[in-house]
């Protein structure tokens, strides 16, 4: 499951696997796929925040959920370049500040949205991507709440850090220092093994997880 907006980049015959693309939503697979849709959160953008896809498997359908969160850095990147100097927030008028309150009230609705309609889903489920978010976020301890298992805290080793990859941070010794992409799954999976990449020139390290579907 990859997210990028050049399809371009990626080889769709590779042997044995289909491309599935929807808009920036990219998923490789050797099973058949059932159904696709694009799940979208107007207030924010873009507002394409999820795909969804039903997958077919040795008779049995799951559906596996590929997820992009909006990210907040955006808007305090913005809101620190409007701050001459470095000066304190305060410089900045009400009408800005109600303006990114807003933007970033926006930005936690749309986790809303994506988690409620992921406690709608009656399939197996297999969550995926970059969610933007660390371990310790509210968005990702409610995912666990409902019953969804990060893969890495139950088989991963160390800390799982896969952001950044080619926007290199000095403080970090050029290596990726947040968790942001995770693999979540519901109960009907038991996962097996769950891995991130060494540090590549890629944005985002792979995370890697293998999970075996349990006998009805």
């Amino acid at each position: 499951v990859i997210d990028a907006r050049d399809h371009l980049l990626w080889d769709s015959r590779i042997p044995g696997y289909e491309m599935h693309a929807l808009d920036e939503f990219i998923l490789f697979t050797r099973w058949p796929v059932l159904r696709k849709e694009l799940i979208h959160y107007r207030p924010v953008f873009p507002s394409t925040v999820a795909a969804r896809f039903e997958v077919s498997w040795q008779g049995k359908t799951f559906a596996l959920y590929s997820i992009h969160l909006p990210s907040p850095r955006h808007v305090f990147r913005e809101a620190l370049g409007r701050i001459p100097g470095k000066s304190p927030w305060g410089i900045l008028s009400a009408e800005t500040r109600e303006d990114y309150a807003r933007r970033l009230a926006n930005i936690q609705a749309s986790e809303t949205f994506v988690r409620l309609r992921l406690a709608r889903e009656k399939l197996p489920l297999l969550i995926a991507g970059d969610f933007n978010l660390p371990p310790h976020s509210l968005f990702i301890s409610r995912m666990e709440e409902n019953g969804w298992a990060d893969c890495f805290a139950e088989r991963g080793r160390g800390w799982g850090c896969s952001f950044p990859g080619d926007q290199p941070f000095w403080l970090a010794f050029n290596r990726p220092w947040l968790r942001l992409d995770y693999v979540f799954h519901s109960r009907e999976w038991t996962a097996l093994s769950c891995e991130v990449e060494p540090p590549s020139p890629a944005q985002h390290s792979a995370v890697r997880a293998v999970l075996e579907l349990k006998a009805p």
